[in-house]
């Protein structure tokens, strides 16, 4: 979830960032609030690898579990 409505993209991949996805974004508002969420889909992860993946919000690694 982000402030502003920007793009929805994830870069990954098991020791380098060498794969890019891209998903799509809601407006979310509520008393007078707005809110965007975003949402991406990871295909082709094999379980127990260890992926790092950057987005907007992070930089980040974790072994992919069922």
């Amino acid at each position: 979830m982000t402030f502003k409505g920007t793009d929805s993209v994830v870069e990954y991949g098991k020791n380098k960032l060498t794969n890019l996805t891209r998903g799509n974004v809601t407006v979310f508002s509520s008393e007078g609030h707005t809110r965007f969420i975003h949402r991406v889909t990871l295909d082709d992860l094999e379980h127990g690898q260890k992926y790092c993946k950057w987005d907007i919000v992070q930089y980040m690694c974790q072994v992919v579990d069922d």
